[in-house]
């Protein structure tokens, strides 16, 4: 899990501003909520984790 949120860091944590939200920058804050499941709605899924993220922040002025 470590490994997926450091790529997540790394390649999709930015901050898009400006017209059309076309430039962007390095996010500085980024929130993680990990949740592990141990089955699926039909009751078949192995175990397996979820990780949700948000980007937080605003780019530099």
């Amino acid at each position: 899990m470590g490994q997926v949120f450091a790529w997540i860091e790394y390649h999709v944590s930015v901050i898009r501003f400006g017209t059309d939200g076309v430039p962007s920058v390095a996010a500085r804050r980024l929130v993680a909520a990990r949740f592990r499941r141990h089955e699926s709605p039909c009751r078949s899924a192995p175990l397996h984790d979820h990780l949700l993220c948000a980007v937080r922040g605003a780019p530099h002025s």
